[in-house]
């Protein structure tokens, strides 16, 4: 090999064949690949103090939740893993999706089904109009519990919040927040 552009080449696909070969073997330790939906109920609020204008709006309406996971099972209880977590609502006519994406751990109390399990996961949330092409984020979390009753389905309930934006104009203080309750039927593979 004169080409040392092969070898980080070859070395991934040594890796990829190597992890794969413990990929979806019915035991949580190792690599794991999530999807699920449900329901979800998304609410925006815009809050101003200061200079005399002290105003709440509050906006809240349902949705379709899809849920992704992928990352690795550290033994059969603990899970780490990027995770995508949305709800897609209509609101004045326009098209949103409202979620939080970032780094997430899942703990189940039993080494296999039927098992409960908590969820908790730190990123952005994001608030996105998809009509208007325009976006909100900040600091999200989320927390969930949920109830894996055979091997691989789980039907979990969770709720989100982050904080999109916070600014100061003049004398006003304005704040706008997004929370998430969802509830999803999910399928893990291990």
């Amino acid at each position: 090999m004169r080409n040392p552009r092969f070898v980080p080449i070859l070395t991934a696909m040594l890796v990829l064949t190597v992890t794969s070969a413990d990929a979806l073997d019915n035991n949580r330790r190792g690599f794991v690949v999530g999807f699920g939906a449900g329901w979800g109920s998304a609410t925006q609020e815009l809050s101003t103090s200061g200079g005399g204008l002290d105003l709440s709006l509050s906006s809240s309406t349902g949705g379709v939740a899809t849920d992704f996971r992928i990352g690795h099972g550290f033994n059969e209880r603990w899970l780490l893993y990027y995770t995508n977590q949305q709800v897609f609502f209509g609101l004045n006519g326009d098209s949103y999706a409202q979620g939080l994406t970032g780094i997430g751990c899942m703990h189940f109390f039993s080494p296999q089904a039927p098992a409960l399990l908590v969820e908790a996961a730190l990123g952005a949330g994001v608030l996105w109009n998809a009509d208007a092409r325009d976006s909100e984020s900040g600091f999200g979390l989320l927390l969930g519990f949920g109830y894996e009753f055979a091997r691989h389905f789980q039907i979990k309930a969770d709720w989100y919040y982050a904080e999109l934006n916070q600014a100061t104009i003049g004398e006003v203080d304005y704040k706008s927040t997004m929370g998430t309750f969802r509830i999803t039927l999910n399928w893990l593979g291990y």
